[in-house]
């Protein structure tokens, strides 16, 4: 069975733990990268490639960028992954990810969200069967 290499992006390091017990409880075939920083992010995105991209789109420690700007740089590195932006202002993130023209294999996730039906958002996106 083929992994699935994910980069989940927060800068909340307790969402980043409830991330982790989520996706790693519920399908084994992931091999998870949390990462709570933008520079971490950048230097991962540079050093290896991912199957999909799962960020915040309000990076709170960051004013100048979102994560649909850095979803681009994955995007560049990473051209056929599927990107997941999580946020309670979806309207905003999907005008964002048109102007800088990332309209395919995109997920809007609508937050709050509990993480049942996270999960069962993101296997139905990828298609992916858990266990």
């Amino acid at each position: 069975m083929e992994r699935i290499s994910a980069l989940i992006v927060d800068t909340n390091e307790a969402i980043l733990f409830l991330y982790k017990d989520l996706i790693e409880s519920r399908n084994p075939r992931f091999d998870c990268f949390f990462v709570d920083s933008i520079e971490k992010t950048k230097k991962l995105i540079e050093l290896r490639k991912f199957s999909i991209l799962a960020i915040n789109y309000k990076l709170s420690n960051f004013d100048c960028e979102t994560g649909v700007t850095i979803a681009a740089d994955f995007r560049n590195k990473n051209p056929d992954a599927p990107v997941v932006i999580l946020t309670s202002l979806v309207n905003d993130a999907k005008e964002e990810a048109k102007k800088i023209g990332i309209t395919e294999r995109i997920l809007f996730i609508r937050k709050p969200i509990s993480f049942d039906e996270l999960s069962i958002e993101l296997e139905d996106f990828l298609g992916v069967v858990p266990w």
